[in-house]
């Protein structure tokens, strides 16, 4: 037994406080382990955890947690919502037996060999992640939320003024496309409903939601369109007197027209409307089986589709046709948002021909993949456009660039 001498005995010599190495263990470092305190612990350096097995171990759990971080990133940039609209190309919808006729003169419908089809964005709160995307795909875009939406107006509100906006169309388009057919019809309304007011124009503290517009500078309004062609032959900055039902009672407030933030530089008031009770009266019904789409943009396909149904021969000459835009009771095709996801959409569809509103065009150009881009201004151009295709699609494939043709007041190309 060694002498007790009061100093820390060498490592080893004290088997009261150490480990003996077992057999397989031996010629490899070992450790006391005996308080902390006595001398006798340490810890292992790297090299003796290599030997003995259990680095490997503690990297194998830093990784781990680095695969955990990244994962927990991953899924915050993917939910966390950020105050802007991610906008991405939506789905086209063929129109073939979504428009049903009933009622007495009812003519035999016609079944077309092409397609007329409408055509949506999809909208979503973009994501942290979405701001990724948008930067790395050309299909996607992100516009700010006030840009998209007034503050305070909810999820269910945007939903209601698209509904209205949508049924709006449809009236229009049937009371348009009947007309032009040589069918009696009329359209009217009892004025338009203020639904949001934009508030980076002048409307704001002069219009309110909830308000009614009864004229623009002393021309009646019955439906919403006719502001925009009350403001026809005004400019930006130009200051018009607005009659207004509110609450029961008729006030009148001046303000000056704003540019549109549609990128059209057009006169607005600044607010956004819907017809109220609109009134379409025609010889027959006429029943949409569309759901789930909001806005005005169907007008000109609606209209198109209807034309079709109830006309002799193919109006595609067996293209298939999409079309967006909305139209207004004279036949006036007038810009949409969008257009430039809904051209991509068109394309992925298979589309031959893209009709877009002509103050559009320039935010598509030409031709998006194989579907060549039509500006309209009016349902007549369209139709124009329509009736002067050629029944033999592959011989107008033949004609290679060709020369452009003119469709009411601007130019289209027709070949590709």
């Amino acid at each position: 037994m060694p002498e007790e001498t009061g100093e820390p005995q060498p490592h080893g010599t004290d088997d009261t406080d150490t480990l003996a190495a077992p057999e397989s263990e031996k010629g490899k470092p070992h450790w006391s382990v005996g308080a902390v305190g006595e001398g006798k612990f340490r810890e292992p350096t790297l090299r003796e955890l290599a030997d003995r097995g259990e680095l490997f171990s503690v990297a194998h759990l830093v990784w781990v947690v680095l695969a955990v971080l990244l994962i927990a990133g991953v899924s915050f940039a993917d939910r966390a919502t950020t105050p802007y609209v991610l906008v991405a190309p939506g789905a086209v919808q063929d129109l073939a037996g979504e428009i049903e006729f009933e009622g007495e003169g009812v003519p035999s419908v016609s079944s077309a060999g092409g397609e007329i089809a409408l055509v949506t964005v999809a909208t979503s709160q973009a994501t942290y992640a979405d701001h990724f995307y948008a930067r790395v795909r050309s299909d996607l875009t992100l516009i700010p939320m006030e840009k998209s939406r007034p503050p305070g107006v909810s999820d269910a509100d945007e939903r209601r003024r698209d509904e209205a906006m949508m049924l709006s169309s449809q009236e229009i388009a049937e009371y348009v496309a009947l007309r032009h057919l040589g069918y009696p019809a009329t359209y009217t309304g009892d004025g338009a409903l203020v639904e949001d007011v934009s508030t980076d124009t002048a409307a704001p503290g002069r219009i309110k939601p909830g308000d009614i517009i009864k004229s623009v500078d002393g021309r009646a309004i019955k439906v919403n369109a006719d502001i925009r062609e009350s403001l026809g032959s005004k400019a930006i900055g130009d200051e018009v007197t607005i009659g207004l039902e509110r609450e029961g009672a008729m006030v009148e407030v001046a303000l000056p027209l704003s540019a549109s933030s549609d990128g059209q530089k057009r006169p607005v008031i600044g607010v956004v409307v819907t017809t109220v009770n609109p009134r379409v009266e025609t010889p027959f019904e006429v029943k949409f089986r569309v759901d789930n789409i909001g806005g005005p943009s169907g007008g000109l396909a609606f209209a198109l589709e209807i034309i079709d149904s109830l006309s002799a021969g193919d109006l595609t000459k067996g293209r298939k046709i999409v079309a967006t835009g909305a139209i207004s009771p004279n036949g006036a095709i007038s810009p949409i948002g969008g257009v430039y996801q809904k051209a991509i959409a068109a394309s992925r569809a298979g589309a031959d021909y893209f009709l877009v509103p002509s103050e559009n065009y320039r935010e598509v150009g030409g031709s998006v993949g194989n579907t060549r881009i039509i500006p309209v201004n009016s349902l007549d151009s369209a139709l124009q456009f329509l009736n002067g295709l050629s029944d033999s699609p592959e011989a107008e494939s033949a004609k290679g660039s060709g020369a452009p043709g003119r469709f009411g007041d601007v130019t289209a190309v027709i070949a590709p």
